[in-house]
């Protein structure tokens, strides 16, 4: 991952704007939120995080 975007493990293709929430959620808040959903491995294998 070094050099990429943590958009990357997001799975619904919406990976910049979530992660922009999130990065807004933890400077507003201390903390990202903690969304469930599907995030995409190295791999290209799905996992759902909770």
């Amino acid at each position: 991952m070094l050099g990429k975007s943590l958009g990357r493990i997001f799975a619904d293709g919406d990976g910049q704007a979530r992660l922009s929430r999130k990065m807004e959620d933890a400077i507003a808040h201390g903390t990202g939120g903690g969304e469930e959903g599907w995030r995409v491995r190295k791999d290209g294998s799905r996992f759902w995080w909770y």
